[in-house]
């Protein structure tokens, strides 16, 4: 029964698989996903689970190969589980490496050679693969508890993964894998020479299909995504390099909590007078399709990129308070963007004196302005009233000298209006702005 297999694993065992044998078994799937070469102060055997844990783990690249180098690698302690039964017939079945509180640092190279190094692409071979996208495929392979990662390339940014949990289980048979991995990051930090931004609290469920070739792939994206922001689909790419990628997720997004993390007043520039404190409480939700399909390119430009991806979806109650009021409009819209074009037809923004509808057009990554029109009916004594319980609040952007509500003159009725807006990409330039009104 299972007391006499515990037995018989606590006394045959140790001869039967030298502690060694154990670490050099861990060693050889550690250089196998990463072609690193690890030693350790101490190792045991542990019975419940089976397994092999080390203490004072460092790793290093005896290559010295330039994505690896700069390589700092300190583990307090890596724990190698494997299945009883195989042992007694000569095999060794591990079921996790899992890795405790790594401290990984990583100063990759620029990968710019004058000379080609023998196992190394370099001019006139393919590219180098991506230092980042290769410590990503290693450690999404290892079951990870509390981690510490930094990549650190020569053009002076930082990317530091703060809290890194990850939970993964992998398998190969033949020419195919499979694998599983679902982990949270405390926070993801990304710098660069003039920003700095924090991105917390990211998380992930994914069953992965693979050649074990590295030929290709599919994930199943069960969940990915930051506190108010969820995606799931199927993802495919080719290649250990990953030259092209196939990818069709859906997306859901709480604007509310979104904008409690990235929504920084502070940042703005508010023309002067104007309280910042008067904007904010952002909500809405949005939902939709994300297709990422193509060839992956590290030379394009950010438009060229662009084009890889399309996103359609809708937009729906997307309001927050601005002038000190949380009800000045209600938008809702259906979203798309392909080709690197931004279009948003229908847009209907709801106010308390009506509502206008429209479309608005822009290339983001592009130098051409931007465009919105909008129809709609207004009713003009509510017009008044809403523009004198703001007056105080729109006095910094009105020019001097002009005419409080109090003094307009009474007005019935409703009025139409239609205008069109062309909305420089130059921030210095002004709108160029035409409009139409008609009244009842």
């Amino acid at each position: 029964g299972l007391v006499g297999l515990i037995v018989v694993t606590a006394v045959v065992v140790p001869l039967v698989v030298p502690i060694e044998k154990w670490q050099q078994i861990a060693f050889d799937r550690l250089r196998e996903e990463t072609g690193l070469v690890a030693t350790a102060e101490s190792a045991s055997v542990g019975l419940l689970p089976l397994g092999l844990r080390m203490q004072g783990l460092q790793v290093r690249d005896p290559e010295n190969r330039p994505e690896w180098s700069g390589l700092e690698l300190d583990l307090e302690e890596v724990v190698v589980t494997a299945q009883v039964r195989p042992l007694f017939s000569g095999r060794f079945e591990i079921d996790e490496v899992k890795l405790v509180r790594p401290r990984v640092v990583l100063a990759p190279a620029s990968g710019e050679s004058s000379e080609a190094t023998p196992g190394v692409d370099g001019p006139g071979g393919a590219a180098a693969p991506d230092p980042a996208a290769s410590l990503s495929i290693a450690l999404a392979a290892l079951t990870i508890e509390d981690g510490y990662v930094e990549l650190n390339p020569p053009d002076g940014s930082s990317t530091v993964l703060h809290g890194l949990t990850n939970v993964s289980s992998v398998n190969i048979e033949g020419g195919a894998g499979n694998a599983s991995a679902k982990g949270q990051l405390d926070s993801l930090i990304l710098v660069t020479a003039e920003t700095s931004e924090t991105i917390a609290e990211l998380g992930w469920a994914l069953d992965v299909d693979f050649a074990a070739d590295g030929s290709g792939g599919t994930v199943a994206i069960e969940r990915a995504g930051v506190p108010g922001v969820e995606l799931k689909g199927e993802a495919k790419w080719q290649t250990d390099e990953v030259t092209a990628v196939e990818a069709r997720l859906d997306l859901s997004a709480d604007i509310g909590r979104l904008a409690a993390d990235w929504y920084r007043p502070k940042v703005i520039e508010w023309p002067d007078g104007v309280d910042p404190s008067q904007f904010g409480d952002f909500r809405g939700n949005f939902s939709g399709e994300v297709v990422i399909s193509g060839e992956v390119d590290p030379s394009a430009t950010p438009e060229e990129t662009a084009r890889m991806v399309s996103v359609q979806g809708t937009l729906s109650d997307f309001s927050g308070r601005m002038f000190g009021r949380a009800d000045l409009a209600t938008v809702h819209a259906e979203v798309r963007f392909a080709d690197a074009l931004l279009d948003v037809d229908p847009l209907r923004v709801v106010t308390p004196v009506g509502e206008m509808t429209g479309k608005y057009r822009a290339r983001p990554l592009s130098e051409d302005d931007a465009r919105l029109e909008m129809a709609g009916e207004i009713e003009l004594a509510a017009t008044t009233e809403l523009v004198a319980s703001l007056w105080p609040a729109l006095l910094p952007l009105m020019e001097e000298g002009a005419t409080p509500p109090a003094e307009w003159p009474a007005v019935r009725g409703s009025m139409e209006i239609e205008f069109s807006a062309e909305l420089p990409v130059n921030p210095e330039e002004e709108p160029r702005i035409t409009w139409t009104a008609g009244a009842d």
